[in-house]
């Protein structure tokens, strides 16, 4: 009966932090590397950060200065960015 408790907690918490990285996020664009498949961009908090773009994201819908609103998921270990809207 325990294993099962642990078992549901630990699907729970999967669960939740799937969830927290699905939330709409905003951010400027502080450089395109269409090469690399990467954007980088500058959070609201003002740290910045690298992400890679979902493959059929195009890169010609977004400029350098964009600000955004966009959403992450996680894929092989990293933070993807799954959908973004120019502001």
């Amino acid at each position: 009966m325990r294993a099962l408790h642990i078992s549901l907690l630990i699907t729970a918490l999967n669960c939740a932090s799937a969830a927290l990285g699905q939330g709409v996020q905003e951010g400027q664009i502080l450089a395109l590397n269409e090469r690399g498949g990467t954007v980088t961009l500058k959070l609201k908090d003002g740290s910045t950060k690298e992400y890679r773009l979902r493959d059929g994201l195009v890169f010609n819908a977004v400029q350098v200065g964009d600000t955004i609103r966009f959403t992450t998921d996680q894929e092989a270990g990293q933070t993807v960015l799954n959908k973004i809207e120019k502001q």
